[in-house]
C-alpha cells in the first residue's frame, strides 16, 4: 500500500494467516494500524501519520524488521517490544515525539534512533550481544552514552554527529570500525583508542572543544583509516 497518500482508514484487523510483509510507508494521511496476525515478518509504517502501535504488535514473534521513520506523531513505544525475539532492524529515524525506548530484545542488530527527542540510552542496551549499528546522528537532547556499550562484542558503527550534548568519548569495543562523533562537545580522545584495532574512519568535524589528540592513536597504522577533524589540533606526544 506504500505511496497512498489519500489512503485514512484500513480494516481494524487483518487476520490473514499467511501474511509475512505490511507495507503503508509513505501512506501519509494514515492514522491508525490496523491489528495484525502474529505472522507478520516485516511492518513498515514509514511516513504515516500513526499515533501509537497496535496491541498486537507485541505478539508479532516472527517480526524481524520494524519501520516507523519520520512518524512524527508516534510518541510512546509498548513495553511489549522487548519480548519480540526475532527482531533484527528497528527504524525510528525522524519520530520526533520519541523521548525514550522501552528494552529491546538481544537479536537487534540495526538500531536507527536519529532525530529523535531521547536524553538517554537505557544500560540494558549492553545486553545486546548481536548489535552492529547504531544512528544518534542529530539526537540534540541525548546525553552520555552508558558504559555497557563497551560490551557489544558485535558493534561495528556508531553515529553520534550532531550530538550536541554530547561531552564524552564514549567507551567502545576494540571491534568498532565507524566512529562519526562530528559536531559534539567532547575535549579529547582517551588513549585506549590505540585497541580499536579494526577502526576504519573516525568523525571529529565541527568538534568545536577538542584539543587533545593522543600519541597512542598512531598506533593505529590501518592505511584505510579515515580520520576528519577539525583544524588547530593538538597533539599530545
Amino acid at each position: 500500500m506504500r505511496y497512498c497518500t489519500s489512503l485514512e482508514t484500513f480494516p481494524s484487523v487483518i487476520n490473514l494467516r499467511s501474511l509475512k510483509t505490511l507495507n503503508f510507508s509513505d501512506c501519509s494521511n494514515l492514522m491508525k494500524c490496523p491489528e495484525i496476525a502474529k505472522n507478520i515478518v516485516y511492518l513498515n509504517l514509514k511516513g504515516t501519520a500513526i499515533e501509537e502501535l497496535p496491541k498486537s504488535t507485541g505478539h508479532l514473534s516472527d517480526l524481524i524488521t520494524l519501520d516507523l521513520k519520520d512518524c512524527k506523531r508516534i510518541s510512546n513505544l509498548l513495553e511489549s517490544i522487548c519480548l519480540l525475539k526475532s527482531l533484527v532492524t528497528i527504524n525510528l529515524s525522524g519520530c520526533s515525539d520519541i523521548t525514550r525506548i522501552p528494552n529491546i530484545s538481544g537479536k537487534v542488530r540495526f538500531l536507527y534512533l536519529s532525530e529523535t527527542t531521547i536524553e538517554e540510552i537505557p544500560s540494558s542496551i549492553g545486553s545486546l550481544s548481536r548489535l552492529s549499528c547504531l544512528d544518534l546522528t542529530n539526537c540534540k537532547r541525548l546525553k552520555n552514552l552508558p558504559c555497557d556499550v563497551s560490551k557489544l562484542a558485535s558493534f561495528e558503527k556508531l553515529i553520534l554527529s550532531g550530538c550536541t550534548r554530547i561531552t564524552r568519548f564514549p567507551v567502545v569495543s576494540s571491534n568498532i570500525k565507524k566512529l562519526l562523533l562530528d559536531g559534539t562537545k567532547i575535549e579529547e580522545i582517551p588513549s585506549s583508542i590505540e585497541y580499536c584495532f579494526e577502526l576504519e574512519e573516525l568523525g571529529l568535524q565541527n568538534c568545536t572543544r577538542f584539543h587533545i589528540l593522543p600519541s597512542s592513536f598512531w598506533n593505529l597504522v590501518y592505511a584505510s583509516l579515515d580520520l576528519k577533524f577539525r583544524s588547530g589540533l593538538a597533539i599530545k606526544m
